[in-house]
């Protein structure tokens, strides 16, 4: 419940212990009415404060997948108007094949598009081999967000990844990535990236990743909604 008025004094009259420990008694029982984020309603002196409610803030879990020698890994519901941003992260992910790509790639209308210039790319990569270098594709069957991963067991591929405003027809869906990972060459690397769907600005209704050669060993993949504020 939110803070309200104990007891209103008039002219002249006396602040009792009781009515004092009564006030203070108010505050510490409603605590959550002062903290941020904000969560209930305060109303003081003509002001009025309306809280955020009690919906969860921040990253809302909407759908975890787990990979097992897998082709690919989709998300192909839990994208709408619900959220103006979505995050989605990679967690302990190997590839079957050494030294192959993650690619990324979208849906419209239940159909994962691969026409060949579809989609856009760019990500620099530092090594801790020394190497320091960005890649660009302007033109692909896909999104590729790393380059020549390692399939040793342990060497896990984390990644978190950020998108907006998948079901709206304002622009071409972009997406931010951040990768931290082993080569098959055994360099540690970080990549960070971008890609863009570049066939049209229409809505999409799903996001998928497969191996450019063979499968997903391991992974769990989880999509989040930022929620609005």
């Amino acid at each position: 419940m939110a803070i309200s008025r104990v007891k209103t004094w008039a002219n002249g009259e006396v602040l009792s212990h009781t009515d004092l420990n009564a006030e203070f008694d108010n505050i510490l029982n409603n605590a959550s009415s002062l903290i941020s984020p904000l969560t209930a309603n305060l109303a003081a002196g003509g002001f009025n404060i309306t809280g955020l409610g009690t919906t969860t803030l921040g990253w809302n879990l909407i759908e975890t997948k787990t990979a097992s020698a897998s082709a690919s890994i989709s998300f192909t519901s839990g994208l709408s108007t619900s959220y103006n941003n979505y995050a989605i992260k990679i967690s302990n992910f190997t590839p079957v094949t050494d030294a192959t790509n993650l690619v990324m790639r979208i849906s419209q209308a239940s159909t994962f598009l691969t026409g060949a210039s579809d989609y856009a790319w760019v990500r620099h990569v530092w090594g801790s081999g020394g190497s320091d270098a960005t890649v660009v594709d302007a033109a692909d069957t896909g999104i590729v967000m790393a380059g020549s991963l390692s399939n040793t067991s342990g060497r896990v591929f984390e990644s978190t990844i950020f998108f907006g405003q998948p079901a709206d027809a304002l622009g071409f869906k972009t997406f931010a990535f951040d990768n931290a990972y082993f080569t098959s060459g055994s360099e540690l690397a970080r990549t960070v990236g971008a890609g863009m769907f570049q066939l049209n600005n229409a809505a999409i209704d799903g996001v998928g990743f497969l191996m450019s050669a063979g499968n997903i060993s391991v992974g769990t993949f989880t999509l989040y909604g930022l929620r609005k504020v």
